[in-house]
């Protein structure tokens, strides 16, 4: 950077702009009237927010259209048609500009990440699979994305080493653009507008400590710079010992034992920090003194695992009970400066407690009334109301997609570069009702017809089944068990049931000794209800047989279909006793995603089409 300052003119004294965009740096040149060539940092490509306000200095860059247009285009369908073939045919999608890499060395990945990829996968220039290069590119285009098909044509690792390869390049070009700055601030003196509010800039939520193992691990291998050195982080084994466990296989059937692998310890918050001396001089005496580090630890990666010392990290990874149970200020201040939030496995997290992620994407990237950041060194982004959320990324991955993550997603993705949404479409073979070939009970579908414009989905499915459902119930005479989604169901039945003066048995997630409650039911053939939380069932193992009545009414349509499958296994074989045992399920429009996940995608547009206010299976 040997400027020769003589070339600029004294009377240019407006704010000027260097912003270093993530499209590559070697696009950029300096006005032909200077003649400047910035092609030697043609590596330095950083995060598009990334943007200096030089003032008084006269750094002018000229971008050449032509040539950035060829990193600018709309999704074409050549990509949409691929996506297809990917079993993810439904994308939702705003914003103009999508770069497409045909390769690895096509995407600005820092050089000894690219080094470090290119090992890990055996593969010179090349992705696992179609699926990991669509995500992978959609991330380094640092636009929204929420893909909920995890296992359809990618798996599990597949997304999360996608996931970790964009969120350490993230990392690593912050590095480099703060030394960056440095540079020119000792060299030239300039005044510079580059700082976040707070360091933290990359928060990663995940159900388990099972799950930020693995992030860890791959973290390690992607961050190596030196290889003679075994781990990147140089408290890697105290990691390790934190956050690795055997699993104990508490489970015999597959959904559960993929479920609930490894550690299972939900209340963990961690830290992973680049030691720097310029501004890590407190944190270095720290760990010199604890006796976790020698002096010479410059330059080097730590797992920072005391909850005072989160605001020294740049990546914060922590499970949703953990983070809400911080102090508001304190969370408030460490969240103001988040750039890249990552949420994994969110349909785990579903049911755990949704309000803890509600409460997280709240409460990001709130203006802070104070700083210790000077203001004039500041970036401009947080002088702007919204401004940071406009320049977030957010990304989630589910193994399947529900009506609560789609508001969620459609909620807070503000980024300015747009979105991607993927939602597989479910074929009538891989459906549970395609799987039960053998299946001769009877399986009813009542469609809920909204009259009040006013009234919520729940107040529809409560009036529904007050009006409809439980006055059948009671002429009958014979014992039910009712299947609901969530607790405020659950309640809302129970006191609709008490008002009644009807005795009933309850089983949810906090129950103890479920099976005797069961067995009791079944047994005494006095009570007419049971009321069965799906939440119990993610949980805990329940047999089939263990449901020995005639009755099934879903209140909502379940989010799991294995339990579904399971009560239609057991409603066949009552059938040899009692030939007029049934399966009913109450449907509303906002329960699409889930039915298709029991009929297929083709299935369910038909039953919500049709105008039969009761469809039979």
């Amino acid at each position: 950077f040997n400027f020769d300052w003589s070339k600029f003119e004294t009377d240019i004294s407006k704010d000027v702009h260097l912003k270093i965009l993530q499209d590559g740096a070697d696009t950029l040149t300096i006005s032909s009237a200077f003649g400047i060539d910035f092609k030697h940092i043609s590596n330095s490509t950083w995060f598009h927010t990334y943007a200096l306000n030089l003032k008084e200095e006269a750094i002018l860059l000229a971008l050449k259209q032509d040539s950035l247009n060829k990193y600018k285009r709309l999704l074409d369908k050549s990509e949409i048609e691929l996506y297809k073939d990917l079993n993810c045919p439904r994308i939702w999608t705003k914003g103009k500009q999508y770069h497409f890499g045909e390769s690895m060395n096509d995407f600005h990945i820092e050089h000894d990440i690219l080094s470090n990829l290119k090992a890990y996968m055996n593969k010179d220039n090349e992705f696992r699979t179609p699926s990991q290069h669509l995500v992978v590119n959609t991330l380094l285009n640092y636009q929204d994305l929420c893909h909920s098909s995890r296992g359809k044509g990618i798996s599990e690792r597949e997304i999360m080493e996608a996931f970790t390869l964009h969120m350490t390049n993230h990392w690593f070009k912050g590095i480099r653009f703060q030394r960056y700055c440095e540079y020119l601030q000792n060299s030239y003196s300039l005044k510079l507008k580059h700082k976040n509010i707070s360091r933290p800039k990359i928060l990663v939520v995940v159900p388990f400590k099972q799950t930020a193992y693995q992030i860890g691990e791959l973290l390690n291998i992607f961050a190596s710079t030196n290889p003679d050195q075994e781990d990147s982080f140089f408290n890697m084994e105290e990691f390790r010992e934190t956050f690795y466990a055997e699993s104990q296989n508490l489970y015999k059937n597959e959904p559960h034992k993929s479920r609930f692998k490894g550690n299972c310890d939900d209340n963990f918050l961690i830290g992973a920090s680049f030691i720097t001396t310029s501004i890590d001089n407190n944190l270095k005496h720290k760990l010199i003194n604890s006796g976790m580090a020698e002096e010479n630890i410059d330059g080097q990666l730590v797992w920072l695992m005391n909850q005072k010392e989160l605001h020294e990290c740049d990546i914060i990874m922590g499970s949703p009970r953990s983070l809400q149970k911080l102090d508001r200020k304190e969370f408030n201040s460490l969240m103001a400066g988040i750039e890249v939030v990552i949420l994994d496995r969110v349909d785990v997290m579903h049911f755990q407690n949704w309000e803890h992620i509600l409460y997280i994407m709240q409460h990001l990237n709130i203006e802070q009334k104070s700083s210790d950041v000077p203001f004039d060194e500041l970036k401009d982004v947080f002088l702007v109301d919204k401004g940071p959320s406009m320049y977030r990324q957010c990304c989630m991955f589910s193994e399947y997609s529900f009506e609560e993550l789609n508001n969620l997603f459609l909620t807070y993705s503000t980024n300015i570069r747009g979105g991607l949404q993927c939602i597989p479409k479910v074929n009538s073979l891989q459906s549970i009702l395609g799987k039960q070939d053998t299946v001769q009970v009877d399986q009813l579908f009542e469609k809920i017809i909204h009259s009040d414009p006013n009234e919520t989905n729940d107040q529809a499915k409560f009036s529904y089944f007050k009006d409809f459902i439980y006055p059948r119930c009671t002429e009958t005479h014979e014992r039910f068990i009712i299947f609901t989604n969530n607790i405020f169901e659950q309640v809302n039945l129970e006191k609709f049931l008490k008002s009644k003066r009807h005795h009933f048995f309850v089983i949810n997630e906090y129950t103890k000794n479920p099976k005797k409650i069961l067995n009791e039911f079944v047994r005494t053939k006095k009570e007419l209800f049971l009321l069965y939380n799906e939440r119990h069932w993610y949980y805990n193992i329940m047999k089939s047989k263990d449901f020995r009545v005639d009755q099934y009414i879903f209140y909502s349509v379940p989010e799991q279909p294995d339990l579904y499958e399971k009560i239609l296994v057991r409603a066949n074989h009552n059938l040899e006793t009692h030939s007029q045992c049934k399966v009913l399920t109450i449907v509303t429009k906002q329960d699409r995603l889930a039915l298709e996940r029991l009929l297929g995608t083709l299935q369910t547009t038909k039953l919500l089409k049709s105008s039969e206010r009761t469809i039979k299976y």
